[in-house]
């Protein structure tokens, strides 16, 4: 453990003046034992646990790093400090002793890799670390193994059946079988966490290498229809004859695909990889990133097949399927409590999922469909194309980067598009709103927008180039 860089941290260094100035002993507690053991150092969020008066420690240091205070639970004593540094949001909790002392708190806690502590005046006063492990911790980090700490952890916080889950994802450790079996036991209590809650460690998973891996655990464990139940049919949804996979496998098979070309984007897209790594940073709201985001799309984007599945002969058709999932997942992303912007790209990329697909099928696609595309969808047809080609590697068993060719190609020129044409094109049209109505003698509605959309159009295409141009081109539509 690398004490010199605990050392410097400013958050503890202002823990500890303030356990000075209270006399008081405040614990590092929790996950952030377990990173810093993990990886010899600190993670962004931190967790603190004392006795006393908690509420006016974590004011006071809120006050010492000019950050916001929050309280959690005044009940049970949770507070909480956020600061922002180098542009990322950093979380500060403290809590009071769940027993007696940190002995008894670190028993209540959820797993044994969490129930350890440091004391954060022996920090900076002695010259060794004592780590307070009452359950053996240290032992099962070593052993790479998910632990409870007893037999009602689930029960007084539903919540750590998810948990559990995340942990394995980023540590890639084991969930030792008497803690997996007792998750299976106690997976309907999930129901009784908070929507948000779920929503944010649903999200922490999916940002996690291989969250494909983990939705499958998530499902063997009995918890991903709890969140999900709309996919109880799936695994009984056979495809036809362009699918090797049912819709569940197919599902969990673009997930994979997705995460294959985002961590392998300069072979798939090298001419743009630098723009789209910054496209799938984006942070749509808190811990919701594009990157994480486009997994769960992934997952969901033919939510609306069950529904629309028929048979013409023998072959099997889902006609407006993408119409269907687009309003299902809508639903679903009300449930998680999703924010506006995340609502919008689910919507958007699940309606338009079969857009590139169909247009593949054409001879030749043409400036105007791609202009109509993402004037449909405008940055988020970045992530309808990435989930198109994803779609089509899934379908089948062994498909490879030779059969899914010509898609790739075509996704490549719409990429190209995107970021040398479309983007290049003033944001101020020719002709605004007020100029169309009055130059044709109309009142402001849906034929104002699909009036400015040609103008537009035809301004990409190097149709037209000045006000004077788009104006001779609208009165062509309408000679009177």
């Amino acid at each position: 453990m690398n004490i010199k860089e605990l050392t410097r941290s400013y958050i503890l260094k202002n823990a500890y003046s303030i356990s000075k100035e209270l006399g008081i002993s405040i614990f590092l507690v929790g996950g952030a034992i377990r990173n810093l053991l993990l990886s010899s150092r600190l993670e962004k969020d931190f967790d603190f646990a004392m006795e006393g008066d908690v509420q006016s420690t974590a004011r006071g240091f809120a006050d010492k790093v000019k950050g916001s205070f929050f309280s959690l639970d005044p009940q049970r004593g949770h507070y909480r400090v956020t600061i922002n540094e180098n542009s990322r949001s950093i979380d500060i909790d403290f809590s009071r002793f769940r027993g007696a002392d940190i002995g008894k708190d670190l028993i209540e806690r959820d797993f044994t890799i969490n129930s350890m502590a440091i004391n954060i005046q022996d920090l900076f006063e002695k010259d060794e670390i004592k780590i307070i492990d009452p359950l053996n911790g240290l032992d099962d980090i070593e052993k790479g193994a998910i632990r409870a700490c007893s037999s009602r952890v689930f029960d007084d916080d539903s919540l750590r059946l998810l948990r559990a889950v995340r942990i394995s994802a980023v540590t890639n450790f084991t969930i030792e079988d008497k803690t997996e079996r007792l998750i299976r036991q106690k997976r309907g209590l999930l129901v009784d966490s908070s929507w948000e809650r779920i929503r944010d460690e649903l999200f922490l998973i999916l940002d996690a290498p291989h969250a494909f891996r983990h939705i499958e655990k998530l499902d063997s464990l009995g918890l991903l229809n709890t969140i999900l139940p709309e996919i109880n049919p799936w695994k009984d949804t056979d495809q036809g004859e362009h699918h090797d996979y049912n819709l569940f496998d197919h599902a969990v098979k673009t997930i994979e695909f997705t995460e294959s070309i985002l961590s392998n984007s300069s072979e798939y897209f090298p001419d743009h990889t630098s723009v789209l790594k910054i496209h799938f940073d984006e942070e749509l709201e808190r811990n919701i990133y594009r990157n994480n985001l486009i997994k769960f799309i992934a997952f969901l984007h033919d939510s609306g097949k069950v529904e629309t599945k028929s048979y013409d002969g023998e072959k099997v058709r889902f006609l407006g399927h993408d119409r269907v999932g687009e309003e299902i997942n809508k639903t679903i992303a009300k449930r998680l409590k999703l924010g506006h912007k995340a609502r919008k790209v689910i919507a958007n990329v699940t309606k338009n999922h079969m857009r590139v697909l169909n247009l593949s099928k054409s001879t030749r696609i043409s400036q105007r469909a791609k202009s109509r595309f993402f004037r449909d969808m405008d940055k988020d047809g970045i992530d309808c194309l990435l989930l198109s080609l994803a779609d089509g590697l899934a379908s089948r068993t062994g498909t490879d980067a030779g059969q899914t060719a010509p898609l790739l190609a075509i996704i490549r020129d719409f990429l190209r598009y995107y970021f040398e044409d479309w983007l290049k094109v003033p944001e101020k049209p020719l002709l605004n709103g007020k100029e169309i109505m009055e130059l044709m003698g109309i009142i402001e509605g849906k034929e104002v927008g699909r009036l400015l959309s040609i103008t537009r159009e035809a301004e990409i295409e190097g149709l037209i180039s000045t006000k004077e141009e788009a104006k001779d081109l609208l009165k062509s539509l309408n000679p009177f």
